[in-house]
């Protein structure tokens, strides 16, 4: 097996299934994506993976100039979360 995903190697497969969820003030579910270092956040990006849309923003939720090849950003920057502070904690 080669490949970025080789650690899976020899996980036994399974089917998981979570519970569905739904964003009523948008159309899709927002992915958030923490990066720490030494246990802190340091940055983290918002993605909308039906539309291909991505944001990169430094721990305070202020957006970053950083893109990725394979997505574009938002027309309209996302909010920050109500929960942002929590969110963090608990990826910390």
């Amino acid at each position: 097996m080669s490949g970025r995903e080789w650690p899976y190697k020899n996980v036994p497969r399974k089917i998981i299934a979570e519970k569905y969820m739904k964003n009523s003030s948008t159309s899709e579910l927002r992915d958030y994506k923490f990066f720490c270092f030494g246990g802190v956040v340091k940055c983290l990006y918002v993605s909308d993976s039906i539309h291909h849309k991505m944001q990169f923003y430094d721990a305070e939720f202020n957006p970053l100039n950083i893109e990725r090849y394979d997505y574009t950003k938002f027309e309209t920057l996302p909010k920050k979360p109500l929960n942002f502070d929590k969110m963090k904690v608990l990826v910390e």
